[in-house]
Parts: C-alpha cells; structure tokens; sequence
C-alpha cells in the first residue's frame, strides 16, 4: 500500500480508527458483530471506476478504498463518525458504500464459484447487488441517500450491463422510475420494448428471492443474460470467488468516455444531488433526516418532563444511609473509572477570526470598530466546532434499573449500585442519570447528583416502561446527540412487554454511537442487536462485577 499526498499513510491510526468506527455501523446495519471492516487508500493498486468496496463473505471482512468514497485531502478520517448524524450527512459517498457492504454481510450466503463465465458472474453480481439492497432498504429507507451518492462507485460502468443496474436500483427503492428513464431507453433501444419488461419482471422476482437460494439466482441470471443477448458460455475468465459480492469480479469494458455513457451522467447528476447538503435548502433526504430526529430528541425531552419534573402520586421511596463497604466499593470503583485509558471523541466551541462557523454580531461590530479605529484587530466573530479524540473524555451513563414485582430479590443490590454509580462518576468528573421501571418509570438519581442517601424505589407491579426509562434517560443526558463517550445500563431478567419498541431503542442509541450494557441474571438470548450482554446472577457482587464490565468496555474504546 502506498500513501497519497493528502491523505495519512495506510497503516495510520487515523485509518484504523475510522475502521474501528465503521465495524460498529456495519455491526448496527447487518445484525452481525464479527464482520471486520478496513477502509485506507490504496487497498488495491487501482480499484477502477466502480470499484468502491467488496464483502468478503468467507473471512467476513469489508474492504472499503478511501480513494472511492472520501474526497482527497478534504476528508480527514480521524474527524469522521459514522455514530454523529453531522458526519453521516457530510460523507453520504462513504455511509452508501459501507450501507451497502453492510446488506450483503447481512444477505448473502452463497458465494458463486469462481470458474463461472464472466458475463454470468456479472449477470449474479447485478441480481444480488438488487436482491440484498430491496431487503436492506425496506428495513433501512434512511440509507437511500447515501446509496443514491455512492452509486457511480459500484455500478458497472460497462453499457451491457449498467441499464439493467441502475433498473435494479430502482426495483430496491434506491431511485425512483422517473430518475431511471436513461436507463429505459438504453435497454429499450439494445432490447426493445418486450425485453425490457421481462427484465424488469426479473429484477423484481430476483429480489424476492430468500437469502441462500443459489440455485434460484443462477437461474435469473442465465435468463438475464439470454435477455440481454450476452452468451453466459462464452468470453470465460475465472475470479478469485471470494470478491464476487458486492463489487463482484474485474470492472468489466467501460465505454470511451463518460458523455458516451448516459447511464453514467445520469448516475453522477443523482450522486452530486445526494451529496448537497444545503443548510438553506435541503433536500428531501436530508429534510427527512433532520425531521426524524428533531421526533426523537422532542420524545425524549418529553420523557425526561414526565419522569424527572412531574410530581408523583404513590408509594415513596425508601432512604437509608450507605454502609462502610458500600462507601469502600464506591471509592473502589471511582479508582478503576480512573485507572481505565479510554479514548473518544470530544467536542469543543473555538472563536476564530475567519470564517466557516456561526457569525456572532456582537463580535462582528466590534471587528469593525477597531478596524475604523486603526486598533490591532482582536475581535473573533465566528464560532467554529471542532471535534477530535482525547484521552479521557467527557464520560455519561445512564442506568435503567427493573424493579417490576420478579426483581425482589435484586432490589437492594441494585439500589446500592446506583448509589455508588453516581458516587463515582463525580470522583471522576462523568455524570450519571438512573430511572427505575415496572408499570411506570421513576427517577432515582437526577443527572450529575449524588444522592445523599440510598434510594430504593417501590418494587412491583408490570414491567412496560423500559422504553420510556430509555427515552427519558436520553433526554436527561443527551445521548443522542451528545458527544464523548456515552454507556446505557439495563438492569433486567429479560420478562419484559414491547419488546420491539425496546429494540426499537436500543437501535437509535446504538447508532448514535452509545454503549448499551444488557444485564440479566440469565442469558437472554433476545437481547437487542448491538447491545452488550452480561450475565450477572449473584446480587451481592453487582458493583465490582458491573465496575469491572464497565472498564472494560471503556478500554476496548480506546482506538
């Protein structure tokens, strides 16, 4: 691997780091936690013009070239998250290539063998790009943008073959019919009128193929290639069958230049429109996008209201002094927070004398001023965000704690943990935020407080309100949008109602680039996707077990 001009060399931390940072997006994306991601440039010595990535489903590795998906020196990949919404809207090219790695880990089981025909290995590489992007988009539509931008990166830039890609596009719901018409008219025209249906019929059977049907895709494509008038038997050359899925075997011929290609203008109009990203004029996309999560931070700020401000009826809690070895385990811990060598990104307001950043009047006038005046300029009027990985940074958890009537037995352990939870987190300067859930959900610790005493919410009652203890933890601390490192523990057995609005949860914090610890006494094998599961059974050594998960997982955090 050489390194470019702009870019750090291959083999930086910058790029193992954003490596690390894409695997946990890919993990939230595909369901699967042991696929490996690398993302440098120059992983090939030229990936061609529809060569963005490749799915190595037999090692379970993703390989993305920064060549393809990120923009030579104005890209620095220490400075991009995948988990802050801002970066996913700034780098739309590299979230579309990785989205669509992340479908075929999650959808593609056969690998077609590598003594296949050429033109029959470019015939399956087509109908299961459309296969595993139909699936992922009907669970996924968030990702039509960015997909919509990395387009011209895996479509195959040869004629034969690109109509009947950018068709497959829009049978996945990736484009619509109107933005597809070059396509139609480039295989009307090779064609005609009959052969397009019947590879529009194709396309749209394909895609309701199940994943591993081998014998079904090899079919759809021999029949493709007869549509297309293209001899499966014929021009054979053999690939090694590992890359064959998503970007498939060498680029194929691709025409002399791009305003021969209709089909490829067409696709770079969409991809250009898909990377604005106008703060004044946003597209439909990016309009959605935004909208979705001013829901979301608006549920949660509501949660926070109903749980934290609204006075409550009922039972009230119990208070009870800390014993010597609660206060010794809360001193032990608060150590070990301290001990633990974690890095994460962090966030930072910086004035600066020249743009880009929010322009503050005030500044501005005064810039002015002492420009009129002949004084040594020293006003500051933008305001620039800046973010980049330190060592020890801001640190928020927020503990949702079960205390439905089958965790008695727990209950007082689990009090005592939220006690010197919250005891440690001021020693090392982090906050922490508990809500306790049966039927309802009640506070327990208010975000960065230590609670004079030991709390014990009333236990019993259902177990319902696990999704609004999360919500309300989520507005209490701003998980979502928040910067630094960011953990969620659930205390539960796992006996508990809506469980899809749970997951449904557990997703958007996990995306956000929030820990979620799960722990039950018990293995649960329904625990959310992305979430990290911990048995814990004996109630007596809840701290310095949970204290020690918790390190852990900050030190694993660490690049």
């Amino acid at each position: 691997m050489t390194p470019t001009d702009g870019w750090p060399d291959a083999g930086a931390d910058a790029w193992i780091a954003l490596s690390s940072r894409l695997q946990r997006f890919v993990a939230t994306r595909s369901g699967r936690t042991d696929v490996v991601v690398r993302i440098a440039p120059g992983l090939r010595p030229d990936p061609g013009p529809a060569w963005s990535g490749v799915f190595r489903p037999g090692i379970a590795e993703v390989e993305l070239d920064a060549r393809t998906v990120l923009d030579e020196p104005l890209d620095d990949p220490a400075a991009i998250d995948p988990a802050d919404g801002r970066d996913r809207a700034r780098h739309p090219r590299l979230l579309g290539a990785t989205a669509l790695a992340s479908a075929h880990a999650a959808h593609s089981i056969w690998v077609p063998p590598g003594d296949l025909p050429a033109p029959l290995q470019t015939a399956v590489q087509v109908l299961e790009r459309t296969r595993v992007l139909t699936a992922h988009v009907r669970g996924r539509p968030v990702d039509r943008r960015r997909l919509r931008a990395a387009a011209p990166a895996f479509v195959i830039p040869d004629p034969r073959w690109n109509s009947v890609d950018m068709l497959g596009l829009v049978t996945a719901g990736v484009i619509g019919e109107n933005e597809a018409l070059p396509a139609r008219s480039a295989l009307t025209e090779s064609a005609g009128e009959e052969g397009l249906r019947a590879v529009m019929d194709l396309l749209s059977t394909t895609s309701l193929l199940a994943d591993g049907d081998d014998t079904g895709l090899l079919a759809a494509a021999r029949s493709l290639c007869s549509l297309l008038g293209v001899a499966d038997a014929t021009d054979t050359g053999t690939t090694d069958a590992r890359d064959t899925t998503p970007e498939g075997p060498a680029t194929p011929r691709a025409p002399a230049s791009r305003r021969d290609d209709p089909v490829g203008l067409a696709l770079d109009r969409l991809s250009a429109q898909a990377r604005q990203v106008d703060d004044e004029l946003p597209s439909p996309f990016v309009q959605a996008s935004r909208e979705i999560e001013t829901a979301h931070r608006q549920h949660a700020r509501a949660a926070f209201r109903a749980t934290f401000e609204e006075p409550r009826r009922g039972l009230l809690p119990t208070r009870r002094e800390p014993d010597a070895p609660l206060r010794l385990q809360a001193r032990v811990l608060a150590d070990s927070l301290r001990r633990a060598r974690f890095r994460h990104r962090s966030a930072s307001t910086l004035p600066s004398a020249t743009p880009p950043g929010v322009l503050r009047l005030a500044e501005a006038m005064r810039r002015e001023a002492q420009r009129a005046a002949g004084a040594r300029i020293t006003a500051r009027p933008w305001l620039q965000g800046r973010r980049r990985e330190v060592d020890q940074p801001p640190l928020r958890v927020g503990l949702s704690w079960d205390v439905s009537g089958s965790r008695a037995p727990v209950h007082a352990g689990m009090a005592d943990l939220a006690w010197a939870l919250a005891w440690a987190m001021a020693h090392v300067e982090g906050e922490l935020a508990a809500v306790a859930w049966g039927s309802t959900a009640v506070p327990v610790v208010w975000p960065g407080t230590v609670p004079s005493r030991v709390v014990e919410p009333p236990c019993g009652g259902g177990s319902s309100a696990c999704p609004q203890s999360l919500r309300a933890l989520d507005g209490a601390l701003d998980l979502t949008r928040g910067t630094g490192l960011r953990l969620v523990i659930v205390m539960t057995d796992s006996r508990i109602a809506h469980r899809r609005i749970v997951r449904d949860e557990v997703d958007a914090l996990v995306s956000s680039g929030v820990r979620v610890l799960w722990v039950t006494p018990v293995p649960d094998p329904r625990a959310p996707h992305g979430a990290t599961a911990l048995v814990l059974a004996d109630p007596g050594t809840l701290v310095a077990e949970l204290g020690k998960s918790i390190c852990s997982i900050l030190s694993r955090t660490s690049r």
